[in-house]
């Protein structure tokens, strides 16, 4: 989170991760799917969505700018009611990829 950035850091900023991806950790936490729940329920097959989550949060995952350093992991997961809207909290759009995409 020391990036030298009074705020969020300007999205791609920095160089990738060995996967290519940029700002997956530290910048804004993003949102997810998924409930928050109990993390040892199984998975939905293809969507890899915790069905069984309650409805009322849902989670929120990389930390953020003005978050402790320990929250910057995809790992840590936080929650938030899908209502709430705060200037360190983002979404990272997905898309489905076609079959012969590289």
């Amino acid at each position: 989170w020391d990036d030298g950035f009074p705020i969020h850091s300007p999205a791609g900023r920095f160089p990738p991760n060995p996967f290519g991806l940029h700002d997956l950790q530290g910048n804004v936490w993003e949102w997810c799917l998924d409930g928050f729940g109990d993390s040892t329920l199984p998975c939905a097959p293809f969507t890899g969505l915790r069905s069984a989550a309650p409805p009322g949060t849902r989670c929120i995952r990389g930390g953020s700018y003005d978050a402790p350093a320990r929250f910057s992991r995809s790992a840590f997961r936080g929650r938030e009611a899908p209502h709430m809207a705060y200037n360190d909290l983002g979404l990272r759009p997905a898309r489905k990829l076609s079959e012969d995409s590289p």
